[in-house]
């Protein structure tokens, strides 16, 4: 019965696909429809037949093709009211493909990707535990499904960038001095010693809270636009405006599974709910809003598109502080970046090699640059000059530069044994 079940779906089935996509849905009966099919004598076509042609408003004269593909259209759903609240064993379906089996259950598609959660996942939040990541929480309080699913609705540069932001690797102040890369870890924006990532949403300089502003203003758009229940919608806004400016959240008078959801956000920080760690509750409570209010949409697919709203907050944070790091003319970094030109341009450049005297110009030309051009050329000067010293202290000229210039410019005191010396090796 199970051979002839799988060989009567490839009439409603369609056997056109050249591909079998593994991410497709169901693709283990997918894949084993297939294998019969292949092994059949007979030549299968495929049909489409339009769906809910029994529906009001819809013509009711069936042809057979319509009448069968709504009786097994009624029949899946009689069987589906009658198992999907009891838990079903793992049938296995006769020409499937390997099964896997996982502690969740059964693996019908996405092998690759649940497989690499299923071995990395804990290994991941443990390490977010370790580090302390969630407060006075842990990772059993976050929704990861929630988590999961607004990462892949995102592009794949920005998922890659909140991977790096959330991690704190991204190129904030404090990473590009241990890089290397900057001589000081202070923000472009406000000149605070240390930037960090989360430095770049709590910070108070020039322009962040105009940014700020328009960035709540959208996400209490998309709110109303997701419907979502007023108190949840306050409660959250509240949330985040006490995060950013270090207030106390005061929002009282709260119906209890609202109350008990903010607790947990509030164990674990508000600053995770704007990074892309919600905790669970969330999306109960505004499905049960959604319930009441008779909607069709879902609370899992309203927590997806605020998780991905707020991602979009902390990029634009983000943006905002490159577009200060990069155009600021006036910040005291560029001056400090100005004055270290200018003690540059005082010790002079005839001694460093040849490639790296070709970058010297005006220096007004090198002070109107932008920061960014200014930081660069004062990192190729610094490596010209560490190279001209490893030269000096070998008593070798860099190329370019004469040996008797350079023996000149290197002569030590009169009167020492070393201009002795010197002098004997001249004669």
């Amino acid at each position: 019965m199970g051979r002839l079940a799988l060989l009567e779906g490839l009439l409603i089935v369609s056997v056109t696909w050249q591909t079998r996509r593994p991410t497709s849905q169901q693709f283990d009966i997918i894949a084993a429809i297939h294998y019969w099919r292949d092994l059949s004598p007979v030549q299968w076509k495929s049909r489409h037949i339009l769906g809910h042609q029994d529906d009001a408003g819809v013509p009711t004269v069936l042809d057979r093709w319509a009448t069968l593909n709504c009786e097994m259209d009624a029949s899946a759903k009689a069987h589906w009211e009658q198992c999907h609240l009891q838990p079903q064993p793992n049938i296995t379906i006769s020409g499937e493909p390997w099964q896997l089996l996982l502690p969740s259950g059964k693996v019908c598609r996405n092998f690759r990707s649940q497989l690499l959660e299923h071995i990395f996942a804990p290994e991941a939040k443990s390490y977010w535990d370790r580090k302390g990541r969630f407060a006075e929480g842990s990772s059993v309080d976050i929704d990861w499904p929630a988590v999961g699913d607004a990462r892949r609705s995102m592009p794949r540069a920005r998922q890659h960038w909140q991977t790096k932001h959330n991690s704190g690797f991204c190129g904030v102040g404090k990473m590009m001095l241990q890089r290397k890369e900057r001589d000081s870890a202070k923000c472009p924006r406000c000149d605070h010693e240390v930037e960090d990532t989360e430095h770049v949403i709590l910070c108070q300089g020039s322009g962040t809270s105009e940014v700020w502003q328009a960035q709540m203003r959208a996400v209490a758009k998309e709110l109303t636009k997701l419907e979502t229940d007023p108190q949840l919608h306050r409660v959250i806004m509240a949330g985040l405006h006490s995060y950013r400016y270090n207030e106390p959240f005061t929002l009282t008078s709260l119906r209890p599974e609202i109350q008990s959801v903010v607790e947990l956000q509030g164990r674990v920080g508000w600053r995770n709910l704007l990074e892309g760690f919600p905790v669970l509750g969330w999306a109960d409570i505004q499905q049960q809003s959604y319930d009441r209010n008779g909607s069709k949409r879902t609370g899992r697919r309203w927590i997806t598109a605020l998780v991905k709203k707020l991602a979009e907050t902390v990029w634009n944070m983000w943006d905002h502080r490159n577009s200060v790091n990069t155009n600021n003319e006036t910040s005291l970094a560029s001056i400090e970046i100005n004055n270290r030109i200018i003690a540059e341009y005082n010790q002079g450049f005839w001694h460093l090699p040849r490639d790296t005297r070709k970058q010297i110009k005006q220096r007004s030309e090198i002070l109107a640059a932008p920061l960014s051009t200014r930081r660069h050329w004062l990192h190729n000067i610094s490596v010209g000059r560490r190279f001209a010293e490893e030269q000096r202290l070998r008593n070798i000229p860099p190329p370019g530069v004469s040996y008797m210039d350079w023996v000149r410019a290197n002569r030590p005191p009169d009167g020492s044994e070393e201009c002795a010396a010197l002098r004997r090796y001249e004669i």
